[in-house]
């Protein structure tokens, strides 16, 4: 099966206007989460960075599409932001060096479970992309197609795409695609790398001589 990817900003946005998704939203939701990264500390948990960029990722992109009628979906603890009219779901993950490529073949970073195994089982035997092909029956809500936001935090930019997966390999990692929509990719400010400790306000104390 050959992947269709998207990467030409004209395409890009087109193709998410077709899902009922702006672009913006999407690029805010991959900052806040890097936002969210970098802001951990020595003092964080050794998981807090990857956990907290993946749930501000989650939490900007439903705050942003709630205005927009979408909903929430908690199923089995893996959450997703769901279409209003049940046309599809949008689910979030990590993905590696190759997120973000056109010319390259992605996968998540870590092996997923069997909810989103069943979603890449479920999108391989879709006979049809909801806004991207010509109008059809709309799926039961149990079975939507399930896209996955991808984002990677590289040296200089942060990369990402919103792909519908089909395939994982033998190790759990998602690694197949039938369409991949790959967003314009975002400068990472080295200001916003490091950020500044907080020590708290300045006290003066006076010391005195004990009589």
């Amino acid at each position: 099966m050959q992947t269709v990817v998207r990467w030409e900003v004209v395409d890009v946005e087109e193709a998410l206007g077709k899902l009922g998704v702006p672009l913006n939203v999407l690029q805010e939701a991959v900052q806040a989460g890097y936002l969210a990264r970098i802001s951990r500390t020595a003092n964080d948990a050794p998981n807090a960075a990857g956990f907290y960029q993946w749930n501000d990722t989650l939490r900007s992109l439903r705050e942003n599409m709630a205005s927009r009628n979408w909903g929430r979906n908690d199923t089995g603890n893996w959450p997703t932001t769901v279409h209003p009219e049940k046309l599809l779901a949008i689910a979030v993950s990590s993905g590696n060096a190759d997120t973000g490529k056109e010319a390259a073949n992605p996968s998540t970073r870590a092996p997923k479970g069997p909810r989103t195994a069943r979603a890449v089982t479920i999108n391989a035997n879709q006979a049809w992309l909801p806004g991207l092909e010509p109008e059809e029956e709309v799926a039961p809500e149990a079975n939507l197609p399930t896209w996955l936001l991808l984002f990677f935090a590289g040296e200089n930019e942060l990369r990402a795409e919103l792909s519908l997966p089909v395939n994982m390999d033998s190790e759990g990692h998602v690694s197949a695609w039938r369409d991949r929509i790959i967003l314009p990719t975002l400068p990472v400010d080295p200001v916003l790398t490091l950020p500044e400790p907080d020590f708290g306000p300045d006290v003066d104390i006076k010391i005195a001589r004990k009589r």
